[in-house]
């Protein structure tokens, strides 16, 4: 099986990716559109401590892939966007220029 995903960018016209699947493969996509907010990764970290618990508890009832390895790729790609948002704000104010505002 096969993928292929294309998003525009205006300068450059389409960019376009063609992935081949495994069956039973996961696949994962990140995009930065408008930033991060405190209460997205909130929500996210909640998420994740649940389906912890659960797995501790060994209560496997109503887990779905996504809760198993979805979130987990989510939560790297959010996590890293969060964190280049935090230092492109440090860097802007250390050398007194604005940075966009990300939420």
């Amino acid at each position: 099986m096969m993928t292929r995903l294309g998003y525009v960018k205006p300068q450059h016209g389409w960019r376009k990716s063609e992935n081949h699947l495994t069956a039973g493969q996961y696949q994962a996509v990140g995009l930065d559109m408008q930033g991060i907010s405190p209460d997205q990764l909130q929500s996210l970290q909640s998420d994740l401590e649940g389906v912890q618990s659960k797995l501790e508890a060994e209560d496997f009832s109503g887990l779905t892939r996504h809760d198993l390895t979805g979130a987990i790729l989510q939560s790297g790609i959010q996590g890293y966007l969060a964190e280049t948002y935090a230092m492109d704000r440090i860097a802007g104010r250390g050398a007194r220029v604005a940075a966009s505002a990300h939420r």
